[in-house]
């Protein structure tokens, strides 16, 4: 049931639940988890997005490998490069994240309804 779009600027767009478990599975291999709890964790410290330089360091992943998981994200549009002057910077694409939030509680609504019977 998920039905999510986004502003026509934003490249982050989930629409239907095929996209959700691409979404899932990219996220799923345990180098892109932490890359993603990495970004998490430079946004909630108020610096949304990292070079791809920052982010290896911080998972101890060599650049090409970080670089490599990032493009995985990328495609699955769980993250986003934006440019800052010269440098290509990675965050989040926290509309992704909203769209699996709304399929689980899409998908665990009914389950907490048969829960209380």
């Amino acid at each position: 049931m998920v039905a999510f779009d986004v502003t026509d600027d934003d490249l982050c767009v989930v629409k239907r639940e095929a996209d959700v478990v691409s979404l899932l599975k990219a996220a799923a291999h345990p180098d892109r988890l932490r890359i993603l709890n990495v970004l998490l964790e430079s946004r909630m410290d108020g610096h949304a997005a990292l070079t791809i330089t920052d982010v290896a360091h911080r998972v101890e992943l060599s650049r090409f490998s970080a670089s490599r998981h990032l493009g995985v994200l990328a495609d699955a549009q769980l993250v986003r490069a934006v440019i800052d002057g010269n440098r290509r910077l990675q965050e989040l694409c926290i509309e992704s994240f909203e769209a699996i939030e709304d399929w689980v509680i899409d998908f665990t609504g009914p389950l907490a309804t048969n829960e209380s019977r």
